[in-house]
C-alpha cells in the first residue's frame, strides 16, 4: 500500500505546461533508482502524462527530477495473552507479550520545475514499503498514477 501527497504552485499557470522531460539522473544527493525501477518510473510518466495531453520533448516547459530514499523502521504492538486459570475452567486476560516488526520504508518525490523560472511547480510524494524488484516496480507505477490523478491542480 502506498500513501501519496500532492502539492502545487497556487501561482503557476498549468495550462502553459504541455511538454516534459525526465532528468535521468536523481536531484542531488538523493540516491538512484536501479534500472528497473527507473523504467517503471519514465513508463508510468509518460503514460499519466500523454493521458493528460502532456507530451516528452526535448526543449519542455518543465523537467521530472526525483528524488529517492528509503530508511529502516521498526513497528512495534502488544499481543494480548490470553489462557485458562488452573482447574477453574474460567479463561482470562494474562497481560500482553510486546512484538517488533522490522521493515524498509521507501519515498519517491517527484518534483515538476518550469524551465524558465527553474521553480519547482508542483511535488507528489509517495511512501510504502519496499519490498522485491517486481514490488517496487509495481509500487512505483502505483505512486505515479496516485500522484497524477491531482494533475494538473484545479486552483
Amino acid at each position: 500500500m502506498v500513501s501519496v501527497e500532492t502539492d502545487a504552485d497556487p501561482q503557476a499557470n498549468f495550462a502553459k505546461f504541455r511538454t516534459y522531460a525526465l532528468s535521468p539522473a536523481p536531484a542531488s544527493g538523493s540516491r538512484p533508482l536501479s534500472p528497473s525501477s527507473f523504467a517503471a518510473l519514465q513508463s508510468s510518466l509518460e503514460t499519466g502524462l500523454a493521458a493528460r495531453g502532456i507530451r516528452k520533448a526535448s526543449n519542455p516547459s518543465f523537467v521530472v527530477t526525483y528524488h529517492a530514499d528509503t530508511q529502516p523502521r521498526t513497528n512495534m504492538f502488544l499481543i494480548p495473552s490470553w489462557g485458562w486459570y488452573g482447574g477453574t475452567g474460567r479463561g482470562g486476560y494474562f497481560g500482553a507479550q510486546p512484538m517488533m516488526s522490522q521493515f524498509t520504508e521507501g519515498m519517491l518525490v517527484l518534483d515538476f520545475v518550469d524551465t524558465k523560472t527553474r521553480r519547482i511547480i508542483w511535488r507528489g510524494t509517495a511512501t510504502g514499503l519496499v519490498g522485491s524488484q517486481r514490488e517496487n516496480q509495481k509500487s512505483i507505477a502505483d505512486s505515479v498514477r496516485k500522484m497524477l490523478e491531482d494533475f494538473p491542480p484545479e486552483h
